[in-house]
């Protein structure tokens, strides 16, 4: 997908997408969070995990699902650039 930054901050692209993709390989309901997820799963302060739900919104990893919800929307590193 155009427009999709595929650097951030290596540490945090480690540990969130994979967040994004929990349950997917198990055909189970995968793909949507929110920052009250993250900062459980992380211990995250909460400023933290709003600025880099934001950055990944921007760079195009994400999207709003609805209010407090974000979706997946793809991980650059996955995409076949062949």
């Amino acid at each position: 997908m155009a427009g999709v930054d595929a650097v951030l901050e290596p540490t945090w692209v480690a540990v969130t997408p994979k967040m994004f993709k929990r349950g997917r390989d198990e055909n189970e309901p995968w793909g949507r969070v929110n920052p009250r997820y993250v900062i459980d799963e992380t211990g995250l302060e909460k400023h933290t995990v709003e600025y880099f739900l934001r950055r990944l919104h921007d760079a195009g990893w994400i999207r709003t699902a609805s209010r407090g919800r974000y979706e997946f929307v793809e991980d650059p590193r996955e995409t076949d650039t062949t």
